[in-house]
């Protein structure tokens, strides 16, 4: 069993860390608070009417507003991937975690508050906070998984065998069936679940409710809680017997191909739930009623939908997995060993010999 030892990221003094770490939340309030930022400074520049603002119709399209997204991801990727090359990630990577998302969700709140959202509590305002706490998870997930794939990639050396403990470890296919299992579930229950509320008259004192109902999530955030709450622990106690560096692409192939399945899937399905169980009454116009199917369509606008939400999930579970291993720290060399440049891999002796120098010793 050979094994070839990566260079690791040089020690950094207590000054060379600070940068770094300032360089970390500065990127990630800017990438948190860069979309925000576009519609505030169109509403100071068109006026606060959605309907006559060019930028904000331009951002509802659905072709620029993925284009926007996806040009945010090319442009931060790379630098907090230059970031992890950089840092001790392993000795530094709860601060970098805590800094990333408390970075997004500092410029969340902040463009909150400059929306005017100060008008005291109520249940929107709860339910916008809880979307903002969830939504920074997918953005600390983007970047933080940036940094993780650098660690694994330059700072840990590549075996060809797992340790001992591990030899009998998971499949990296079971990560995938998390992936999809959750995304499938958090979209299909959290549809169920909704149309048993409308009927109980849950949403029926908002003079929007078929809007909210239709278009919103259900009031108990069932989706939130399966994705990506239980998405997460499944996969962080999953990730402590899975040998995720040396099958990091497998690992990411599958957790891609979960994710995008199962959103492909249920998030038609979850729609189409709620338009079961309560359709439209008689009444509304054949527009509205055509815009409803679409909701539970499967067609080219939810497939993309469908591939970034899972490209997120595949991060956010990268992200999971290096924490599992670091915190499992079995397989990753001691601080002797990273001295010395190399790896050394355990090599189990042979149960009778054992017993013969115990023999001899006694």
């Amino acid at each position: 069993m050979s094994s070839t030892p990566l260079p690791a990221a040089p020690p950094l003094t207590t000054k060379r860390r600070y940068p770094y770490f300032v360089l970390a939340f500065a990127g990630a309030f800017v990438y948190g608070g860069a979309t925000p930022l576009i519609y505030l400074t169109s509403f100071l520049v068109y006026g606060s009417n959605a309907s006559q603002n060019p930028v904000v119709i331009a951002l509802n399209d659905v072709t620029v507003g993925t284009a926007v997204t996806v040009g945010l991801w090319v442009f931060f990727f790379p630098i907090f991937y230059l970031i992890g090359k950089r840092v001790d990630f392993r000795r530094d990577y709860g601060n970098l975690g805590i800094l990333i998302y408390g970075g997004i969700l500092a410029s969340y709140f902040l463009f909150e508050l400059a929306f005017g959202a100060g008008g005291g509590l109520s249940s929107q305002l709860v339910r916008q906070d809880i979307s903002n706490l969830v939504s920074a998870v997918a953005g600390f997930g983007l970047l933080f998984g940036a940094m993780s794939l650098a660690f694994v990639r330059t700072q840990l050396p590549s075996s060809d065998s797992p340790p001992l403990e591990l030899m009998a470890y998971r499949k990296p296919a079971l990560v995938g069936l998390v992936a999809f299992s959750t995304s499938f579930a958090s979209h299909v229950l959290s549809g169920f679940i909704a149309a048993l509320l409308f009927q109980e008259g849950l949403f029926r004192e908002d003079q929007f409710a078929f809007l909210n109902y239709y278009y919103g999530g259900d009031p108990l955030f069932v989706n939130y809680i399966i994705y990506p709450g239980l998405f997460m622990v499944f996969l962080y106690y999953m990730g402590r017997e899975v040998d995720f560096h040396r099958k990091v692409r497998q690992v990411f192939l599958f957790l891609f191909a979960g994710g995008s399945i199962g959103y492909v899937i249920g998030t038609p399905l979850g729609a189409f739930l709620k338009v079961f169980f309560n359709p439209p009454p008689n009444s509304s116009s054949a527009s509205a009623v055509a815009s409803l199917s679409q909701l539970y369509a499967i067609n080219a606008q939810s497939v993309v939908t469908s591939v970034l939400e899972a490209a997120l999930l595949t991060f956010l579970g990268v992200s999971v997995l290096t924490i599992a291993l670091l915190l499992r720290q079995s397989d990753l060399p001691t601080d002797d060993e990273e001295e010395d440049g190399g790896y050394v891999e355990a090599v189990p002796t042979p149960r009778g010999h054992d017993d013969a120098n115990s023999s001899m010793g006694s």
